[in-house]
């Protein structure tokens, strides 16, 4: 990878790898480089001014306090002295610059002749009203004709991914590495990484890696021996300007496979946890299920005969969602024991949702109040409720208010795939003839807890012989004999690939039913169940 950034004939370097495999490094490196060997004006961006700010505090001062070639060339910030500060340090013959993507000015600054680009899939799509980060920060290289860029990243979604495009476009180099006993030259595939399986127990320190040509298995204390007399090979040798690396964490000489089975193992059942993984053990971009979802009449068919508004022995944790429309507030109450959830019940409460004093929030206060029989005779009570603020927005602070501020929360969807589930704001609410108070409104990240119900709602329902053996699955979600109209609504939507106002790709839920309430109910008591244990207020 360094050796294409001295190439002469090597414009642009793509490195879209997993996570914690060397690209810091390699970027502090490049910057050492220059500076010593070959000095001209350097930018180093990240997605924002924080991070450049962190990165010259931990990386580029110890770079050059620590590196005998680098005394004295690279000053330290002085606070009297304009030339040297966090974010721009002059060497003799050149500079270097860090910026953030999020910042319009920092990028459009001066000519650059090396343009460093990191975590270029964190960026955001436009900075300010400028347009791509991305291409402002390369707009300043046009005067060089021997100008670098170099982009590096661990991908994000597939369809999305700025340093997927770039990949695309390179010759595609992959590191091959020989097998021990055949002497075959393979790169490194998850596909072929195997593990023991005695029924349900999965046993990851068990990992070997399995050969693509003679199906040898290969153990871990071989990897450091293939590593070392790897090559890289490239898909597309005649594309020789923009010369494009990828790696895996199957290669880290930090990784062992056995952990990087367990956290697939920790990941797989859930869709925000998953994609984290494949884009920073795999280092490839994930890939969403586009225009599928689960068929709702297979979900009305394996309905079971527990009693609608009866929790069931096994729940141990009630949940709640509520969905504000102008006429009715919807609310879906969940049992949960683990993450096996049971549908309790699905109400809808009449009333003009604008009036504090309507009679759907007076019956909203007697759920709240109401004790849920179980199966055994033992009861529960609703242990957290979220109540969709995104309509008739003051009437909901007004009423969250009221409440204990760990038990009911206001919340607001956020509609995307990279937003966290959970992510709290403060915000003030001015009470008549009273100080404004503070309410804490907490974003939900729809999407992802969308992803993961679907992928829930898609398991097969299992046999009783399954049953008997093994209980039913971790992640399996249990319904009563509720309406048809319910299982549509709740499969209601699908992800989709489109495009935005500006033509760029993008991951969107889209309606397939005209009304999605007991979706939006179930997601909201879903992330309240993901929330246990949260600190709230």
């Amino acid at each position: 990878m360094m050796d294409a950034v001295s190439n002469p004939r090597v414009r642009t370097i793509v490195l879209m790898t997993a996570s914690q495999i060397g690209k810091s490094c390699l970027l502090e490196n490049v910057i050492g480089y220059f500076i010593c060997y070959d000095p001209s004006p350097i930018l180093l961006v990240q997605p924002t001014l924080q991070m450049s700010q962190a990165f010259s505090k931990d990386r580029l001062s110890p770079l050059a306090r620590d590196t005998p070639i680098l005394h004295g060339k690279l000053q330290h910030a002085r606070t009297k002295d304009g030339s040297n500060t966090v974010l721009h340090k002059t060497f003799p013959g050149g500079h270097i610059t860090l910026s953030g993507a999020n910042s319009p000015a920092s990028l459009a600054s001066r000519p650059i002749r090396i343009l460093l680009c990191d975590e270029v899939d964190r960026w955001p799509l436009t900075a300010g009203t400028e347009g791509s980060p991305l291409h402002i920060a390369a707009k300043r290289t046009v005067t060089f004709y021997n100008r670098k860029h170099v982009f590096a990243s661990t991908p994000g979604n597939s369809g999305e991914s700025i340093i997927a495009d770039e990949w695309e476009l390179s010759n595609k180099q992959r590191y091959h590495v020989p097998c021990p006993h055949c002497e075959h030259y393979q790169t490194l595939e998850w596909k072929n990484v195997k593990w023991i399986k005695d029924g349900d127990i999965h046993k990851p320190e068990t990992a070997y890696y399995e050969c693509e040509s003679c199906q040898g298995r290969i153990s871990e204390v071989n990897k450091q021996v293939m590593l070392r007399r790897g090559k890289w090979v490239a898909e597309h040798p005649e594309v020789l300007e923009r010369q494009g690396f990828h790696i895996n964490e199957l290669y880290s000489p930090w990784r062992r496979w056995s952990q990087v089975v367990s956290d697939f193992l920790a990941s797989k059942d859930h869709p925000e946890k998953l994609k984290v993984w494949v884009n920073t053990s795999l280092g490839l971009p994930f890939q969403y299920k586009s225009d599928e979802h689960p068929e709702w009449r297979s979900l009305y068919s394996r309905r079971e005969n527990y009693t609608i508004g009866t929790a069931p022995a096994a729940c141990t944790l009630l949940t709640a969602g509520v969905d504000v429309q102008a006429d009715r507030l919807e609310c879906t109450v969940i049992g949960w024991k683990d993450s096996e959830a049971f549908v309790i019940d699905h109400i809808v409460f009449p009333g003009r949702t604008s009036d504090i004093d309507s009679p759907c929030w007076t019956e909203l206060d007697a759920l709240l109040a109401k004790t849920w029989e179980k199966a055994n005779g033992s009861t529960l009570r609703i242990r957290r409720m979220a109540i969709d603020s995104g309509y008739n927005t003051s009437t909901v602070y007004a009423y969250c208010q009221k409440k204990p501020s760990a038990r009911v929360l206001a919340i607001r969807g956020l509609d995307s795939l990279d937003v966290p589930i959970g992510t709290p704001r403060r915000v003030y609410v001015r009470s008549t003839g009273k100080r404004s108070r503070s309410l804490l409104l907490w974003g939900l990240g729809v999407s992802i807890i969308k992803s993961d119900l679907y992928s829930r709602l898609s398991l097969p329902a299992p046999t009783e012989e399954e049953i008997e053996k093994n209980g039913f699955p971790s992640q399996y979600i249990h319904f009563p004999e509720l309406g048809q109209t319910y299982f549509q609504q709740l499969t209601g939507e699908t992800c989709a690939l489109t495009t935005d106002a500006h033509g760029r790709p993008k991951y969107t839920w889209r309606k397939i039913h005209p009304e999605v309430e007991a979706l939006d109910c179930f997601v909201y008591a879903m992330a309240m169940q993901q929330f246990r244990g949260a600190k709230i207020n």
